[in-house]
Formats: structure tokens, sequence, C-alpha cells
């Protein structure tokens, strides 16, 4: 017999005795944890209660301009919901690793190439979209000497949860 039909048959007869248990669902215990104990922090996954579902992952890139006067963009991300999502935003920072928003910096960064002076990076989450705001003074290293730094890019990534806000 296949090793897929078997798997099928075995999951079937164990989802059946535990429906005749009274104790139906599906748990996925941490390795140190019993399967037995009644504690959720022993589980990965317990779906007798809630978790988030992903209903998308949206990524792009968002750019300051040095040539924009007020030193501050924003980009919308359309979901298309129709309501207030639960949303994560990653954004890859200057050492090409990812933060969670918002990022606040009020003091020096040194990313190599080019030095933030200050950066502030949230988003806003509205019924159709999310907004990523970005504010930031950031200067170009050549040699000893910084000049206003050309272009400043971010990767992100957003996602979003088919659960309301409350």
């Amino acid at each position: 017999m296949p090793r897929e039909i078997l798997f099928h048959i075995l999951s079937l007869y164990i989802m059946t005795l535990l429906i005749k248990m009274g104790n139906y669902g599906i748990k996925i215990a941490k390795p140190t944890a019993n399967i037995n104990s009644n504690n959720p922090k022993d589980y990965i996954f317990w779906s007798k209660y809630e978790s988030l579902s992903l209903y998308g992952i949206f990524s792009g890139s968002i750019t300051l301009y040095a040539s924009d006067p007020d030193r501050e963009t924003y980009v919308n991300v359309y979901h298309n919901l129709g309501y207030y999502p639960i949303v994560k935003v990653l954004v890859k920072d200057c050492n090409n690793l990812y933060s969670i928003l918002p990022l606040d910096y009020s003091e020096c960064v040194d990313c190599g190439k080019f030095y933030i002076q200050s950066l502030f990076f949230t988003y806003y989450i509205y019924p159709n979209y999310v907004r990523l705001y970005l504010s930031a003074y950031c200067y170009e290293r050549q040699g000893q000497n910084f000049n206003i730094f050309s272009n400043l890019t971010f990767n992100y990534k957003i996602y979003v949860f088919t659960q309301k806000l409350k």
C-alpha cells in the first residue's frame, strides 16, 4: 500500500478517535512538551484557540529622493479588504536585515556608504490599503566629507491578515 494512502487512513482513524472522545481538533506540541498537557503555552498550534490567518504578503520598495524639499514620502499598498486588517510590516534596513516598523532613529546611524542623521518610518492602516510613510535625513560618504544623499530606498514586506483590528 502506498505510504500516502496509509498516512491518510491513519489520519482519518485518529480524527475519528478524537471525535469520539469529545476532544477533537488539531494540536501541535512543542518538542519538549507533553501532548496531554492542557496548557496552551505547550503547543505551537491548537485549533481550539483562535490564530491569525494570512490574507497575503505584499512587497515592494519606497524611495526618498534628495530632490524632495520636505524630505518625506509615502506609498500606498492596496489590499482592498474593505476593513482595517491586522498587519505586520517589515523593512530591510541599511545592513540588509529586516526590522519591524515603526522605526525612529533620532541618533546617527552609520550604513557604510551613507550615514543617516535621522529617520522616521511608520505605517498607517486604512480599509483598503496600508500607507508607508518615510522621513529621513541622510548623507553620502565621500572620503572624509559628507554630501546630501541622492536617494534612499527601502524594500518592504507587508503581511496582511484576514482578522479585523478590534
